[in-house]
């Protein structure tokens, strides 16, 4: 969900937005320790780097993201990074990375935790897997249609072992 989403959300007015986004992403900046992480995550995104080319196409800024990667030892695992200050819509954004990655994008899975990601990797042709532990329910995330749901970073790793 980009900041403009939770906004829109929130009930900010269309006219507010931008002011809105900016003093999101000021607040994020200005944190002094990145966000922890989920439990298991760091461990399965090692070994999914180990195996395919990952990428991060974020509603947040590139300092941020980089930031909270280098934190949990993960600055090395993604090869693109794609932000909220890039232009295009998100399924504009996941085609783009899928493209520096050199991977089709209709062979490319986009991991979400928002219902705005599932629909954004439906509009770019990716498959979806929505990631039940984030700050969206499991029940609300599957009402957007993801192709898998997942409820933990490990049956992430799984559903790639089985070949999705």
């Amino acid at each position: 969900m980009t900041f403009a989403d939770y906004g829109r959300q929130l009930g900010v007015p269309e006219p507010s937005l931008e002011a809105f986004v900016r003093l999101c992403l000021e607040r994020f900046a200005a944190r002094s320790q990145p966000a922890e992480i989920f439990p298991g995550l760091a461990e399965v995104v090692h070994q999914l780097a180990q195996a395919y080319p990952l990428a991060i196409v974020t509603g947040n800024t590139a300092a941020a993201v980089q930031a909270f990667l280098e934190r949990h030892g993960l600055a090395q695992a993604f090869q693109v990074l794609v932000d909220v200050h890039q232009p295009g819509e998100r399924y504009e954004k996941i085609g783009r990375a899928a493209e520096a990655l050199g991977v089709p994008v209709e062979e490319t899975l986009v991991v979400g935790d928002a219902v705005s990601d599932i629909r954004a990797a439906a509009q770019a042709g990716a498959k979806s897997a929505a990631a039940g532990w984030g700050h969206q329910s499991p029940e609300k995330l599957q009402q957007a249609g993801p192709d898998y749901l997942v409820l933990k970073p490990t049956e992430l790793m799984r559903l790639l072992e089985t070949g999705w």
